[in-house]
């Protein structure tokens, strides 16, 4: 079975070769949209909470203090 991030590759363009135009040379479905985001998900909770911690052990110690 293909993971998403190898179908996302798959449809990539790299920005180097492409020029400016209006014409549409890829199109993603919104189911996979939707899976992309499900799947990078818990990542992004992950990151949230690593920020809240940090910023709980932090703050006292530099945030308004002379």
């Amino acid at each position: 079975m293909t993971s998403m991030a190898e179908k996302m590759k798959q449809k990539a363009i790299p920005a180097t070769i492409t020029k400016v135009s209006k014409e549409i040379v890829k199109t993603v479905s919104k189911a996979d949209v939707e899976e992309l985001n499900r799947s990078i998900k818990p990542i992004i909770e992950e990151n949230h909470k690593e920020l809240r911690e940090s910023w709980e052990e932090m703050h006292d110690k530099y945030v308004g203090t002379k």
